[in-house]
């Protein structure tokens, strides 16, 4: 991962989370994501989490496509949950639970932005918009524009 991801605790939240520098020598188990193995996963952004009221754990959240650099760690307007995009891919992550972790079904993310005063993520791609709410994404747009040359060249004919 080439940039630094974005950090954004706009929202409430019950648990800190910072990336982890490297992989524990200690023995401490590694969740990696998806699946919430603790056996092994792909390459990803490596973090540690420390809900309130929980122990502390490491999360490997797997890169999407590379040529997908955005990535960040947003709270959320559910206080337990934490959006962590990884180079596109976006996770709906429990932090007290750290086998609670779902793949948003909206991707590659390219940006995310805090809508604080109602309550949401706004999410967008090439062509397409969502917005997440405290359960994950609850809306996403029509195609809102075109990217195939094909369909340019119908226009202006």
């Amino acid at each position: 991962m080439n940039q630094k991801p974005i950090f954004d605790f706009s929202f409430p939240h019950e648990y800190e989370v910072d990336l982890a520098e490297e992989l524990p020598g200690s023995g401490q188990n590694v969740i990696y994501h998806p699946g919430a193995s603790t056996t092994g996963g792909k390459d990803g952004m490596l973090l540690r989490f420390m809900p309130l009221g929980a122990q502390e754990w490491l999360g490997c959240f797997a890169f999407g496509h590379s040529s997908y650099r955005f990535s960040g760690i947003f709270t959320t307007p559910n206080p337990h949950h934490a959006c962590v995009i990884s180079s596109g891919t976006a996770y709906w992550v429990n932090a007290k639970n750290q086998l609670d972790c779902s793949i948003l079904k909206f991707a590659p993310v390219l940006d995310t932005r805090v809508l604080s005063e109602g309550k949401l993520l706004l999410m967008s791609d090439f062509v397409s918009i969502a917005l997440v709410d405290v359960d994950g994404v609850v809306w996403r747009s029509p195609r809102l524009c075109w990217t195939s040359s094909a369909s340019r060249t119908s226009r202006t004919e």
